[in-house]
């Protein structure tokens, strides 16, 4: 219906959807977020906990384990409790100066792990099963 509303020439419903899409695009949504609300609600406990180190650790923990228990075999998004070591560790002082090395080293690793993700497609295009090992 609304596809043939549109090779119609609708003008209000195209309008209406132009508008809608600038807006999404615009403003944030909890449902065009990465990680959705999850994240969304973990980055404003990290807010509401930002004196307090080490209950923003244990908020970030217990936000992996509900993660993993919902289903670790559909994400691996659990695994951002890896940052829990290096969030306790911050002193709250500016490290040292390394600023042009991320930026050599940001985009040439996101280059290599595309380079190797298509060189796996290429060669195993059905994946890998891991279950099987």
């Amino acid at each position: 219906m609304l596809i043939a509303q549109l090779k119609n020439g609708n003008a209000s419903l195209l309008k209406f959807l132009r508008v809608f899409m600038l807006a999404i695009s615009l403003f944030p949504s909890v449902l065009t977020t990465e990680g959705g609300y999850v994240m969304v609600a973990l980055g404003l406990l990290f807010y509401i906990l930002r004196k307090w180190r080490w209950a923003q650790v244990a908020a970030l923990v217990a936000v992996s384990a509900a993660l993993f228990i919902r289903g670790a075999d559909e994400t691996n998004q659990w695994l951002m409790a890896l940052a829990a070591a290096p969030m306790f560790m911050y002193n709250g002082e500016k490290g040292s100066g390394m600023k042009r090395l991320f930026y050599i080293f940001y985009p040439a690793h996101i280059i290599g792990l595309y380079i190797i993700s298509t060189l796996l497609m290429m060669y195993w295009p059905e994946g890998i099963n891991l279950s099987a090992m």
